[in-house]
């Protein structure tokens, strides 16, 4: 009998209700689900590939976090198809952590490097039919997808292949990609990804790693689309820190509004008042200056006073 028009094939509403489900499982709480497939986007050298390593090792270590957040390992083990950069890189990235003793560390053995593309769809099958992983990264879609970028079809044709491979072995793909020229002044949107809406459109979830518009070092890590995400939790940046090519996080948020490059004419300009208002002010808390600076006709959320606030203390030290 053909499976594929067996009864087998359906799973009723009781069925699928009496699973249970109340919370979206994930892999990175709070960024990515446990399987299906996710968009990881960003501007060129901002860090997208060493963020996407970092993330790799600490799943394949056994970490129960990364950068301030919860990771939840099944396999502890990932599979990393790297179009861009070879082994002598890679082994050159690794090999400059200032962990000593760290790349001694067996879990290394289960992350695992792919650098040939073709034939990737049957290579990945075999791969983790072998070896299950928690997820696949792919970096970058642009070197592995053969059509018109710009084609709605040809892309979510492309990706429903990988969609089912995530599915068949329960694991989570990752696709890095791109945005569009002239986007880092634009607040982050998942508008500004390169290519056709059928990329966006198949993904469950979109990060977008960009930088900061005021400050050389810091990253915001940013939740473009999120089908198991309320709208409060998309709204804000994770800020982290991006040192010596490796991360850190802040535990500050950034709210979206703030990341554009109007947004830094909006510092110059609210940043004195509110250095004003402390100096008026001594001990005066978060809230209450917020309140103040809304009185003095700024629209600016508290999330980035809070955050402005930290720098006039450092400064202050």
């Amino acid at each position: 009998m053909n499976p594929n028009n067996s009864t087998s094939a359906f799973k009723t509403a009781r069925e699928i209700i009496d699973l249970g489900v109340t919370e979206m499982p994930s892999l990175l709480e709070g960024v990515f689900q446990e399987t299906g497939l996710a968009g990881f986007v960003g501007t060129s050298d901002v860090g997208k590939s060493t963020w996407l390593r970092e993330f790799s090792t600490a799943i394949v270590l056994g970490e129960d976090s990364f950068l301030g957040l919860t990771l939840n390992t099944r396999h502890k083990s990932v599979i990393y198809v790297s179009s861009e950069d070879d082994e002598n890189s890679l082994s050159y990235a690794f090999n400059s952590t200032k962990e000593e003793g760290l790349l001694a560390h067996e879990g290394f053995n289960n992350l695992r490097f792919l650098f040939h593309t073709d034939n990737l769809i049957a290579r990945l099958d075999a791969a983790l039919t072998a070896q299950g992983a928690d997820c696949v990264i792919i970096d970058a879609f642009g070197d592995v997808f053969p059509g018109a970028m710009n084609h709605y079809n040809e892309v979510r044709t492309f990706l429903q292949r990988f969609y089912q491979l995530a599915n068949k072995h329960a694991c989570l793909f990752i696709f890095l990609h791109h945005l569009g020229k002239r986007t880092e002044s634009l607040a982050p949107s998942k508008n500004n990804i390169l290519g056709s809406q059928g990329f966006e459109g198949k993904m469950r979830t979109v990060i977008e790693l960009r930088s900061d518009p005021n400050s050389l070092g810091m990253r915001h890590l940013s939740i473009l689309k999120g089908n198991y995400f309320d709208e409060e939790h998309k709204s804000m940046s994770y800020d982290l820190v991006f040192e010596d090519r490796e991360f850190s996080a802040t535990g500050n948020r950034t709210a979206l509004t703030e990341l554009s490059s109007s947004s830094s004419k909006t510092k110059d300009i609210w940043l004195p008042v509110l250095v004003e208002i402390y100096e008026q002010n001594p001990g005066i808390s978060v809230s209450d200056a917020h309140k103040k600076m809304e009185k003095e006709g700024a629209s600016v959320a508290r999330a980035t006073v809070g955050n402005w606030s930290k720098e006039i203390k450092r400064e202050g030290d």
